[in-house]
């Protein structure tokens, strides 16, 4: 999974070579296509139906999702298993009544541990977790109800005979919980726990020999002499914010990148904890790699899921709301009309941005051998 280097050397072999252009690619497309499928659930399930689509839309036209779908490299699982994390991270904050919530944080914990036995780019979603952690404990329906007038008690009452039969906390009568139970509710011990479990299922290489693995990450990632040293130059600071502008300007294109700014920026100032853990998500990112001192295009992508998230909720959540507010002008009525503008505009930018990719990456040719993608990728140190 990308922790031995032997792994993804077979692939540039004799024998590895028909896998990784002919197989290697169906399973790395599968991949692509279940991590829209996930970005758009994400955004349906927490911003609307519209906000996951376009959302879906801005990570199925990303040139650089493009170009790792159709490389076997563990770029494709890594990005899989990141957004199924963060969508079940979101699920913890905002949970189901009928759903116990510290299940979604296990199932968090694990995904992100699959991520990491793909590739260490997943380490910086550690400054997630730590904010999950901290914050409080999500408010259930039950406890909204009981916090709220008469008809909020009604509905409290409901939820807390529906938790009941559910064997949920803020029931009546809850069942004796089980050893598994009690766990669950020790969020400290059941995420590292998690991310063990996670990490060894995807990596299980180092259940056999844990001690030659650990020297070897070591040497391979080495300030020194390791393989980030060998393979990239080590750059300053404000070097690896141009190159990640550059590529975020390359990717979304000028107008989706100042809407994501703005949706970033305004992630920090609402009251929203799926917006602030978004924004958390995509600048902890960044702010890692440039600490790192090393930066190549693919270290970007985990952060791509969020952006396209952040870009859709603008475009359709946030405005709605923003027309549903009074104000000396009818905004609501000029939102009914403002949003055909918006789909010409996801229109518009899905028509450029496909026939870009299909120019860029030869997309119509099909054959089974090294094409512009494998090229492109060489020649661009991706």
């Amino acid at each position: 999974m990308g922790i031995i280097p032997s792994a993804s050397d077979f692939l540039y072999t004799e024998a590895g070579f028909r896998f990784t252009i002919e197989a290697g690619r169906a399973i790395n497309a599968c991949l692509a296509t279940f991590t829209v499928y996930w970005v758009y659930k994400t955004g349906r399930d927490f911003y609307g139906g519209k906000a996951g689509l376009a959302a879906a839309l801005i990570m199925a036209c990303n040139p650089l999702v493009i170009l790792y779908a159709h490389i076997f490299k563990p770029e494709m699982a890594l990005l899989l298993f990141m957004i199924v994390s963060l969508y079940h991270l979101l699920k913890y904050l905002y949970p189901d009544p009928t759903v116990n919530p510290r299940r979604s944080l296990l199932f968090a914990s694990l995904f992100f541990g699959l991520a990491l036995a793909c590739k260490y780019n997943a380490f910086p979603m550690l400054a997630v977790f730590l904010l999950v952690l901290v914050l409080p404990r999500p408010m259930t329906a039950a406890t909204a109800g009981n916090n709220g007038n008469n008809n909020g008690n009604n509905t409290g009452n409901n939820h807390l005979n529906t938790n009941a039969k559910n064997g949920l906390p803020g029931s009546p009568n809850p069942p004796k919980p089980s050893r598994f139970g009690r766990f669950l509710e020790k969020k400290w011990a059941a995420v590292p726990a998690g991310v063990l479990a996670g990490f060894l299922a995807g990596a299980p290489n180092w259940l056999v020999n844990p001690i030659a693995n650990i020297k070897l990450l070591l040497v391979q990632y080495s300030p020194s002499t390791g393989m980030l040293f060998r393979q990239f130059q080590e750059r300053a600071i404000h070097d690896i914010y141009g190159a990640i502008f550059l590529d975020f300007l390359q990717c979304f294109g000028a107008v989706m990148l100042g809407l994501f700014l703005i949706a970033l920026f305004t992630g920090f100032f609402t009251r929203s904890r799926r917006d602030l853990l978004l924004s958390v998500y995509v600048v902890s990112y960044i702010l890692v790699f440039s600490v790192f001192g090393y930066y190549a295009s693919r270290f970007a992508l985990p952060v791509f899921p969020a952006a396209a998230l952040l870009i859709g909720k603008l475009l359709f959540h946030d405005l709605e709301i923003l027309s549903h507010r009074k104000s000396r002008w009818n905004l609501r009525k000029l939102w009914k009309y403002g949003i055909y503008a918006v789909w010409a505009l996801l229109a518009v930018y899905g028509l450029v941005f496909t026939f870009g990719n299909i120019k860029t990456f030869n997309l119509l040719k099909t054959q089974s051998q090294r094409d512009r993608i494998a090229n492109y990728r060489g020649e661009h140190n991706l």
